[in-house]
């Protein structure tokens, strides 16, 4: 098998393309449907860490209708798919153990298992294949919406005093333009939830910190 580089970041973001121009289209449609849950169905005002929830839940949904977690079985070509409660997604994609995480920076390990990650422990999946740890990140624009960038990097250790998690590389990605019409499971094509309510725009960071 093919060993990479995992140090090369131009390797890991086209071999990844595909999958980060299906996370990008993901994140594109959940993010309208989880601030639909407080605009058009609650008129309630934001919960941040429920709204963090409900993208997580309607991307993971996305990509679940796309098929991709039946590849896990087709080998390192094919991607699988795993919740990780709280803590983003878990996908295996080409040699790589990839986590979804919302925010700037890597949000510091709270359990055992996210300190191993950052720190490329990789001896449970050596099965399949996979060489690598790596994050994609995403944020959150001034009106709350997707701002279409991902950043791809590679954890490498841990710095406890400063609670910060170093990374060997990082990369700003931004996919390929998606057409939000195109054919998708009927369950994502609710086009008149893609505007966002003004009451939404009080928040202007854009960025939570609930870990997400």
């Amino acid at each position: 098998m093919f060993k990479p580089d995992v140090r090369d970041p131009d390797y890991w973001v086209d071999e990844l393309m595909p999958l980060l121009t299906d996370i990008d289209f993901g994140l594109r449609l959940a993010v309208p449907q989880a601030h639909s849950f407080f605009t058009k169905f609650h008129k309630k005002p934001v919960n941040r860490p429920v709204r963090s929830n409900l993208i997580r839940y309607h991307a993971l949904e996305y990509l679940w209708s796309q098929g991709f977690d039946s590849a896990k079985e087709e080998g390192s070509d094919g991607w699988g798919l795993q919740k990780l409660p709280n803590n983003g997604i878990e996908l295996l994609y080409k040699q790589s153990c990839v986590r979804l995480r919302k925010g700037i920076d890597p949000p510091y390990p709270t359990t055992a298992a996210s300190e191993d990650f950052y720190q490329q422990a990789l001896f449970g999946e050596l099965d399949h294949g996979v060489i690598t740890n790596l994050l994609i990140m995403y944020n959150l624009d001034a009106d709350l919406q997707y701002d279409g960038k991902l950043r791809l990097m590679r954890p490498e250790k841990l710095n406890a005093k400063r609670k910060l998690v170093k990374c060997s590389w990082s990369r700003t990605v931004e996919p390929q333009s998606v057409d939000l019409a195109r054919a998708v499971a009927p369950e994502y094509q609710h086009t008149s939830e893609l505007p966002l309510d003004d009451a939404e725009k009080k928040d202007k960071t854009g960025t939570d910190n609930d870990g997400d």
